[in-house]
């Protein structure tokens, strides 16, 4: 679960996303229930978000309050909605929307970090003097 924990934070720092497919489908591979890794992913991303916070406030960086708002009330209406979907949904079918969910994670994320090294590409050779 270590090797687990430090690939989702590499995945995370890398590319900005993909932290919770990651947790959830490597405790899955562990054998972990699927519910279980779903809960114990969410309860691992709001301890690091709260980390997060308290660190950001600790270093006197301003807060964007409406922007907080906006997502303390999206995050207020979409839990439920999640625990009530996990309790609703068989197991295997969750192990599969896991999978399904984790994979799509990926492929987006590799595709934002080719489109990014492409423009980076590009940009530096425009740069260069002939």
């Amino acid at each position: 679960m270590v090797v687990v924990g430090l690939l989702a934070a590499f995945n995370k720092g890398l590319s900005r996303g993909g932290y919770g497919p990651v947790v959830t489908a490597g405790q899955i591979m562990s054998g972990v229930g699927e519910k279980s890794a779903v809960c114990v992913t969410l309860l691992s991303e709001v301890l690091v978000s709260l980390c997060a916070v308290f660190m950001f406030l600790s270093v006197g960086s301003g807060v964007d309050w409406v922007l907080t708002l906006c997502l303390l009330v999206g995050v207020s209406l979409s839990a439920p909605v999640a625990a009530f979907v996990v309790r609703q949904v068989g197991h295997g079918a969750l192990k599969v929307s896991v999978g399904v969910v984790t994979v799509l994670v990926g492929l987006a994320t590799v595709l934002r970090v080719m489109l990014w090294a492409r423009m980076w590409g590009q940009g530096r050779e425009t740069s260069r003097p002939k």
